[in-house]
């Protein structure tokens, strides 16, 4: 069976309208294609040969749960008292800064910690630590509720 379209000046059939869309569509696709591998190319080449490093101190890992340990406590608290019936509370940047401070560093020192560690696939051990810290503190607590009972 044979279609045909008639367009009013010339005739085509059903092959020769689907390899039009065809065509079409290859070149469509084509053009994305390089379209797409041309801004691949592109920041590629502007991120690989202007990278730049960045010197700062490493915190010492004991240190490095010690502040995480810090961070996530006083944020379970906060969490803890917003999640009841009162104004809630918001930890400004301050707080933090200080939380860092006592430890002796600045929130960008630590940050720089946190991308150097998990880069080096350390993060997780130190996370280990911080949550045996918070566990071992959640046991003690429970036991002082109970003997306080």
């Amino acid at each position: 069976m044979n279609y045909t379209l008639d367009t009013g000046k010339q005739n085509y059939s059903f092959n020769a309208v689907k390899q039009k869309l065809f065509n079409i569509c290859s070149l469509f696709l084509v053009s994305r294609i390089l379209c797409l591998a041309s801004c691949v190319l592109c920041l590629v080449s502007c991120t690989s040969s202007n990278k730049k490093t960045v010197e700062f101190e490493i915190i010492p890992k004991q240190t490095m749960t010690e502040m995480l340990f810090d961070v996530h406590f006083s944020d379970a608290v906060i969490n803890t008292y917003n999640n009841q019936d009162k104004p809630n509370i918001l930890l400004s940047q301050a707080y933090y800064d200080s939380l860092f401070a006592k430890h002796g560093f600045t929130d960008t020192v630590f940050r720089l910690n946190i991308e150097h560690y998990t880069l080096n696939g350390e993060i997780k051990d130190i996370y280990s630590k911080v949550l045996d810290s918070l566990n071992n503190m959640r046991a003690r607590h429970t036991e002082a509720e109970i003997r306080n009972k």
